[in-house]
C-alpha cells in the first residue's frame, strides 16, 4: 500500500479519535458535587444559568439530600455557560442561594448552616 493511500486511511481515523478524545476531555465541564454539611435535610436543589431570570427544575425530583450526603450534578455535553446560580431549600422552607458561581472552575460545593443562614464553600 502506498504512503498516500495509507495516509488517506489513517488521517481521518486519527482525526476522529482526536476529536472524540477532545470531546470527552471537555464534556461535563460544569459538573460538580454538592455536599450537604448543614445538619438539615435539603428538600430541593435548583440550578440555572446566571443570565436566566427563572430557576431550573428541582434536580432532586422526589428525592431529598440528607445531611452528610453528596449529590453529583451533571450537565449535558453541549452546555456552554459557566456562570450559574444555585438555590437550595431546606425541609423547613429556609433557602440559601449561591449566585454567579463559575462552574467551569468549581468542582465541589458544600452547604452549611451557620448564624441562621446557608453558607456555601466552593473548591
Amino acid at each position: 500500500m502506498s504512503l498516500t493511500r495509507l495516509t488517506r486511511r489513517i488521517l481521518p481515523a486519527a482525526a476522529a479519535l482526536l476529536l472524540s478524545a477532545t470531546g470527552l476531555a471537555t464534556a461535563g465541564q460544569q459538573d460538580f458535587a454538592l455536599s450537604n454539611r448543614s445538619g438539615y435535610r435539603i428538600a430541593t436543589v435548583e440550578v440555572s444559568p446566571s443570565s436566566s431570570r427563572n430557576w431550573g427544575p428541582d434536580i432532586l425530583g422526589q428525592d431529598v439530600l440528607d445531611n452528610g450526603r453528596t449529590l453529583n450534578v451533571s450537565f449535558p455535553n453541549n452546555t456552554s455557560a459557566c456562570a450559574f446560580d444555585l438555590r437550595v431549600t431546606f425541609s423547613d422552607g429556609d433557602q440559601g442561594t449561591l449566585s454567579n458561581v463559575d462552574l467551569c472552575s468549581v468542582s465541589a460545593i458544600s452547604v452549611a448552616w451557620r448564624n441562621n443562614r446557608a453558607e456555601f464553600t466552593t473548591r
